[in-house]
């Protein structure tokens, strides 16, 4: 079955026709620390072939820790890998078993060290708080043992349950807004402390590390996504790959597999670009709104929109456009969705 889906892979970027200069390369949904090198090495030819790779382009790994060791890490470091995502959730053994993780923390620690010895130098972990029975001691507890680890970044996510999520049918009890709210900030703090920026609302980075492919969706750049489910815009058109694995692993032309969204309206652009600019550090800039084709007749009812909000102590101006402010971080989505509200009546 992996070696099916890494020729589908192959031949869905190789049905691709362009001349577009890639600088960011992300492996991830599922579990891709799966992979073997050679396949890993193999997909980076496939694209170099069909694309101008830059120089310096930031080619990112997803792994889950239990799923590394020296030999694998040092395999993808040789096939071009320079950027791993490592998913260490917590520190504590009876949180990850909670959440059905199969690693445990040694596991993480383990892995992290192996990816120093492998050549890594941009290695970044992935964090959860607001987990079933867990306690600020707990979240700080994690936190800290994340950075003994000296990751470049750290990705830091309020746990989210959709209606049918297996843990809900546990009889657990969880932190209440107030306790999560607490979780962050002091986050938010620890992480300052520690040389971290923080550039989204649930990423920070040392200096020269934010995740370059990540500040392209939310940018509203150009990407292409490859695989059942993956999205992508490109050329002003959004479109996706049916959710349907024995399909694309028999495909020979992928056009019917792709889902088309067509050509996205103006609306929907303005839309989509505030509720992700305004998660970034950087803000909302209505230089890049002109440039995305937003028609600046809208830009007054925006401003007057975000000047509410910056009324109440929740964003404040930049030079070219709004950036919220760190009381109004936690509750952003409350405060964009306002936005977006006014701007779109």
């Amino acid at each position: 079955m992996q070696k099916s889906y890494i020729s589908a892979l192959a031949r869905q970027i190789e049905s691709l026709e362009t001349d577009k200069t890639v600088d960011t390369v992300y492996f991830g949904g599922g579990t891709p620390s799966l992979m073997d090198a050679s396949d890993v090495d193999a997909l980076l030819g496939v694209i170099a072939k069909r694309f101008h790779v830059s120089r310096d382009c930031e080619i990112s790994l997803e792994a889950n820790p239990n799923s590394l060791d020296y030999d694998k890490l040092s395999g993808y470091r040789r096939a071009g890998v320079n950027r791993v995502s490592i998913g260490m959730q917590s520190a504590h053994d009876s949180e990850l078993s909670r959440l059905g993780r199969l690693h445990r923390h040694t596991d993480t620690v383990r892995a992290a060290e192996a990816a120093r010895q492998a050549g890594f130098d941009n290695l970044s972990l992935d964090l959860i708080y607001g987990l079933p029975e867990q306690s600020l001691s707990d979240w700080r507890q994690s936190l800290s043992a994340a950075a003994e680890l000296s990751p470049e970044h750290i990705s830091f996510y309020c746990l989210t349950l959709e209606e049918d999520a297996p843990l809900l049918a546990k009889d657990y009890s969880y932190p209440d807004d107030d306790a999560s709210r607490a979780m962050y900030e002091y986050a938010l703090g620890f992480l300052q402390d520690c040389g971290y920026e923080r550039y989204e609302i649930s990423n920070a980075a040392k200096p020269g590390y934010n995740c370059r492919h990540n500040e392209k969706y939310w940018d509203l750049s150009e990407y292409y996504g490859f695989g059942p489910s993956a999205h992508s815009y490109y050329g002003g058109r959004r479109f996706s790959v049916a959710n349907d694995l024995p399909r694309y692993l028999k495909a020979g032309s992928f056009r019917s597999l792709t889902v088309d969204a067509g050509l996205s309206r103006e609306r929907d652009i303005a839309e989509e670009y505030i509720m992700l600019s305004l998660r970034t550090s950087a803000g909302l800039s209505f230089g890049r709104m002109s440039e995305l084709g937003v028609n600046e007749k809208r830009f007054p009812v925006i401003r007057e929109a975000l000047e509410a909000v910056t009324d109440a102590g929740c964003a404040r101006p930049t030079a070219d456009g709004y950036t919220l402010t760190d009381n109004a971080l936690f509750v952003s989505n409350t405060v964009i969705v306002q936005v977006l509200s006014k701007v779109l009546d």
